[in-house]
């Protein structure tokens, strides 16, 4: 049995910079390959989670997402990891691209002194992967500026991760919904409102690992960008799955969510049956046990019992 809830530890903010900051270090000692880029995907999530913490205990007070140094330092750290992320899931030298100034910066400016961080559970329960949000943004890539938005609290990482593929010079903001959850609201301070209309963006993307039983996380959002002059033609929805809300939808959330436009990429061709022999979940073990002998085998769900000798054939329903 796996009990659960929305776990969130209280921490001061040097540290779990100190932690991003080591995370960021072994990195770097990483041997080239997957222990690599391994060691910067949780360099990744932490600075995810710090970005997150940050801006959370700003909302807290005023119950709205502002745009204050704070939240840009931390989260342009995330920005400049999920870049070396997505070249290193490329095949590519994975620059620095200042995460040191950056850390720096962060130890300098006034932070808040503790902040709460909260478990990305799509990462720890979901099957959740960074790598997947960057495949499914490759389609939007383009030129012109897109407004990339994030949920927090998984939302801060994997919105950077977006960006990362839309193109190098994309920015991203996080937002939290709240209020009844199944009716959230998303609220922006003038001057975060006024920062988002000023990248110029015709369009924009709301990434979340939802939606889950009402949807109106992201629904909240995409009515926030319209009132900040996003076309709703123009808005997309990155969730982690290709299911719609759930049974505590209102109508108008159903609605809103059959008439945007959903990427989604999926966890079977990009880590199982893609051509790339690197991105294959067979090579992220293979520095540690060698190459497999037998095509891998899916025995989650119970399938392992029938794999016990003398146990009786998985049934067949074709």
């Amino acid at each position: 049995m796996i009990v659960y809830g929305d776990h969130a530890r209280e921490i001061e903010t040097t540290t779990k910079l100190d932690q991003v900051g080591a995370l960021i270090a072994a990195s770097e000692k990483a041997r080239a390959g997957m222990e690599r880029h391994a060691a910067l995907v949780d360099a990744l999530i932490a600075a995810g989670a710090l970005a997150q913490g940050v801006a959370d205990a700003e909302f807290q007070y005023q119950q709205l997402d502002d745009d204050t140094r704070a939240r840009r330092t931390s989260m342009a750290l995330v920005l400049a990891l999920a870049q070396s992320v997505a070249a290193s899931w490329d095949g590519e030298p994975t620059p620095s691209l200042g995460r040191e100034r950056i850390l720096g910066a962060l130890q300098r400016i006034p932070l808040p002194h503790r902040i709460v961080c909260k478990l990305a559970e799509g990462y720890a329960y979901y099957a959740v992967y960074p790598e997947l949000y960057f495949e499914a943004a490759r389609a939007l890539r383009r030129a012109s500026p897109v407004l990339v938005v994030g949920l927090r609290s998984i939302g801060t990482s994997l919105a950077a991760m977006v960006a990362a593929a839309i193109g190098p010079a994309q920015w991203a903001h996080t937002v939290r919904p709240f209020g009844d959850p199944f009716d959230r609201r998303v609220v922006l301070a003038p001057r975060l409102a006024d920062q988002m209309r000023g990248i110029g963006a015709s369009s924009a993307v709301v990434v979340d690992e939802g939606p889950g039983l009402s949807g109106s996380s992201f629904a909240a959002t995409a009515d926030c960008l319209e009132r900040i002059g996003i076309p709703p033609s123009q808005i997309v929805f990155m969730p982690s799955h290709r299911n719609g809300p759930g049974p505590f939808a209102k109508p108008e959330h159903r609605c809103r969510w059959a008439k945007t436009r959903v990427v989604y990429e999926d966890f079977d061709r990009v880590f199982l049956t893609t051509p790339v022999r690197e991105h294959r979940l067979e090579s992220w073990v293979s520095d540690l046990i060698g190459p497999p002998l037998l095509p891998l085998e899916d025995v989650s769900a119970g399938r392992w019992r029938h794999r016990r000798p003398g146990a009786p054939a998985l049934p067949r329903y074709d």
